[in-house]
């Protein structure tokens, strides 16, 4: 239940930081969920996903990276590559 929380927490985050912005996001966005598919942070994920497809106009793309209790999926995104423009 905590995680299904923080994950929500995180995407309303992610939602009320980049309202603000005029221009972003440009391309497709990533999220990564660092647990399996078809489990609660799944749903929840493609649920904030298909929201935010919808007001930014752009597709949100769900990647699913389990194991070591949420460790690969955090290190998946620390070691993704930056973007072009930071926001």
């Amino acid at each position: 239940m905590r995680t299904l929380l923080r994950t929500i927490g995180c995407a309303w985050l992610l939602y009320a930081a980049v309202a603000s912005a005029q221009n972003y996001p440009e391309k497709a966005v990533t999220m990564v969920a660092p647990f399996p598919a078809g489990g609660s942070v799944d749903l929840v994920a493609r649920a904030v996903a298909q929201q935010m497809s919808e007001i930014w106009k752009q597709p949100v793309i769900v990647s699913n990276r389990p194991g070591a209790s949420g460790v690969i999926g955090v290190e998946a995104v620390v070691r993704w590559p930056p973007t072009a423009t930071p926001c």
